[in-house]
């Protein structure tokens, strides 16, 4: 049936229902890259951060165009992400608009390209205690450059997280030599593309199991499940100080404690990359 004609004529808090079930029912997977706009104001030529959907923008979700009644249920579970947003000494400011929508229940985030500590950072707050899913590219900048340093320091930032996916994106040709999305847009022409994962059923590779390792064992240290390791002096008759076992940068993190860990559910997959089912509007 691809039509219910009594539906405008069921009591509203049932309608509103079900928006809220249509709202929940299709998750999508986001690659989210950071990014830096030029701006040039007064004379004064600056550079904001900004994030970009590059493959899986697209238009808001349909719920959100069917009606007034079912865009007002949609907001209830969607976000307009992420804005950002600079003032120079001179008074000067300039906000890049939010124009990504996300339903941080439902829909992966899979942060692709460059992630420095102060993106990575902004990430966190952001979304840290929203995020139920996370896609981590186990050869990917926020792994190598942010999350392994969280991981030795048993800080969890993302403490609502249900699904951690590890996913490894060396064999995907498009992502090849392109660690900043700058270098991606260059040798990528293939518009945009629906994003998905599938469980790994091959042998996974030395990197993901690796990953996974890491994971859970951070998560084991949280809770208490296995001791804490000493570190071991770098040689002979040196002791260790904080900042050669945890980046300067880590030294206001506090681990995480056992009573604050949601532990998510660590899975292997295989990023799929295939034409979208709606075309972008």
């Amino acid at each position: 049936m691809s039509e219910f004609s009594p539906f405008p004529r069921l009591p509203p808090e049932l309608r509103n229902k079900i928006w809220g079930h249509v709202a929940n029912q299709e998750p999508r997977a986001l690659d989210l890259w950071t990014d830096f706009k030029r701006c040039e104001i007064a004379n004064t030529i600056f550079y904001t951060q900004a994030y970009e959907c590059e493959l899986s923008h697209r238009p808001p979700p349909p719920i959100f165009r069917v009606n007034s009644e079912s865009r007002k249920e949609a907001l209830k579970h969607y976000t307009l992400e992420f804005a950002t947003g600079m003032t120079l000494p001179k008074g000067i400011s300039v906000t890049v608009s939010a124009r990504i929508y996300i339903n941080y229940s439902v829909d992966i985030l899979l942060p692709r390209g460059y992630w420095n500590l102060v993106a990575f950072s902004n990430l966190a707050s952001r979304a840290g205690g929203r995020l139920k899913h996370l896609a981590v590219d186990v050869n990917g900048s926020l792994w190598k450059d942010n999350l392994r340093d969280y991981c030795k320091k048993r800080c969890w930032v993302f403490y609502e997280l249900q699904e951690l996916i590890l996913y490894d994106s060396s064999g995907v040709d498009m992502f090849k030599r392109s660690d900043f999305l700058e270098k991606f847009r260059e040798r990528y022409r293939g518009g945009p593309k629906d994003l998905s994962f599938t469980d790994w059923v091959e042998d996974p590779t030395a990197q993901m199991v690796g990953v996974k390792n890491i994971f859970e064992k951070m998560f084991d240290r949280i809770e208490g499940k296995v001791e804490e390791e000493v570190e071991k002096p770098k040689g002979e008759g040196r002791v260790l100080t904080e900042a050669d076992i945890h980046p300067s940068y880590l030294k206001d993190c506090e681990p995480t404690h056992a009573d604050d860990l949601q532990r998510p559910v660590v899975r292997l997959a295989r990023l799929e990359v295939t034409e979208p089912t709606v075309v972008p509007i």
